[in-house]
């Protein structure tokens, strides 16, 4: 549930109401309102804490018809983690999308790369946007990030879902991080590929990252062909200690999630980030 003040959104209930103390700080008349599962996060809402600033669109560059990376500078420079993720709206107090972050700190401008999906809320608009247009963006949130255990990492993703293992290698590369590091990546066709060149660059620069893309509607000479389970169940078949990060597709995620669980891992040895694009 939502629960309004004023006709703004406090914060976000499932199930049970907010602990009793929390209710006088924002006064009476509170109604509740149903909401559907949008956003990859749920946390309590409160819009004190959770501004939206402008950014302008300094740069687009395309993928592919369906794909584009949108390069936006905020007002205000936003800190964030890699793997964290922003919410964009249309206008001030409008509805929202979340979008991983796909470069590393620091980095001058956020790359958000965004799929476009015809049906959806956001993505359409998005794709009419020219560059120097200006669109509203929240603070960085979620807690998928790289986990500091001295274990291999393996990274399993679809589609856009490259973007945050895009910017946790930047990063832990970029600082020597010295651990095994293997990326996933899969699609349906060569056209559809994301970052390849990059990080076939990186692989070759960084011999602890194995780079393996996969495509399941092609055969083409370089990549693999089919899907991405088989891959880290061979490359994981002896069931040493290792943390998976899974971010893609729905369908993915649930199968990947059964086949981690086959293969005698934890939820503690994996984490899991969806997304509707």
């Amino acid at each position: 549930m939502v629960y309004f003040d004023s006709g703004k959104p406090i914060f976000l209930s499932f199930g049970r109401l907010p602990h009793s103390s929390l209710l006088p700080q924002f006064g009476g008349g509170r109604q509740p309102f149903d909401v559907a599962q949008g956003d990859r996060c749920f946390s309590f809402i409160f819009p004190e804490l959770c501004l939206m600033q402008t950014a302008r669109i300094a740069r687009i560059v395309e993928h592919h018809a369906a794909v584009r990376s949108f390069f936006l500078k905020p007002e205000t420079p936003i800190p964030f983690q890699a793997g964290q993720f922003v919410a964009l709206s249309l206008q001030d107090g409008g509805a929202e999308r979340s979008y991983s972050i796909a470069n590393e700190p620091h980095a001058p401008l956020l790359e958000l790369c965004i799929a476009l999906k015809p049906e959806g809320l956001m993505s359409p608009a998005l794709f009419n946007l020219r560059e120097g247009d200006r669109i509203f963006l929240s603070e960085a949130r979620g807690s998928f990030l790289l986990p500091a255990d001295p274990v291999d990492l393996c990274f399993i993703c679809t589609g856009t879902g490259i973007a945050p293992f895009r910017a946790m290698m930047l990063d832990a590369l970029k600082h020597g991080d010295t651990r095994t590091f293997h990326l996933i990546s899969g699609n349906r066709t060569r056209t559809e590929v994301l970052y390849h060149e990059e990080m076939m660059t990186l692989a070759q620069e960084h011999p602890n990252l194995h780079y393996h893309s996969v495509l399941s509607r092609e055969e083409v000479p370089g990549f693999g062909h089919g899907y991405v389970h088989p891959l880290y169940q061979q490359l994981f078949a002896d069931r040493r200690d290792a943390r998976f990060l899974v971010c893609g597709w729905t369908n993915m995620l649930t199968d990947a999630r059964r086949n981690l669980k086959e293969m005698g891992y934890t939820r503690r040895q994996y984490f899991f980030e969806s997304y509707d694009g």
